[in-house]
């Protein structure tokens, strides 16, 4: 497979197949700081991969879910970028391992966020090295179909 048929199968897969894998350590510690939050102390940094696997866990409970397991300390998870939404999460995780359950699919993911992150900014580390800043000069988005072909 061509380098840019790669691209064009990567933007067709489904929203939550395009995430950033991580692994979510310290959720439970980072859990009760926010939790804490308002007893005096500034409001805790939380690692966004981590604050995404919060997320999960939280929007597991609001949907009901008692089926799909909870996010734990340590575990890998795949991190998805979403779109502005009534909640104010920027991201959601949910576990590797685990069948995705279907209320996460309906979350309002940002596609374009997560193919910039996943492929442009592989890109961008590829020519970096050459000190070449493409991204000032083309689209990579629609670039990339052509950089690599005969």
């Amino acid at each position: 497979m061509r380098t840019a048929g790669k691209k064009n199968w990567f933007s067709k897969l489904d929203s939550w197949e395009k995430g950033s894998p991580k692994r979510a350590n310290n959720t439970t510690h980072y859990k009760d700081e926010l939790d804490n939050d308002g007893l005096g102390k500034k409001k805790p940094r939380v690692p966004g991969h981590v604050r995404a696997a919060i997320n999960y866990n939280l929007l597991r409970k609001i949907n009901g879910d008692r089926f799909s397991p909870e996010i734990m300390d340590g575990q890998k998870v795949i991190v998805c970028k979403l779109r502005t939404n009534p909640s104010g999460f920027t991201s959601v995780a949910f576990p590797v391992d685990d069948k995705v359950p279907e209320w996460f699919k309906d979350l309002p993911f940002d596609d374009h966020a997560m193919e910039d992150a996943v492929v442009d900014k592989k890109i961008d580390n590829l020519f970096g090295v050459m000190d070449w800043d493409i991204a000032d000069f083309t689209d990579t988005r629609s670039t990339f179909n052509t950089l690599f072909t005969r």
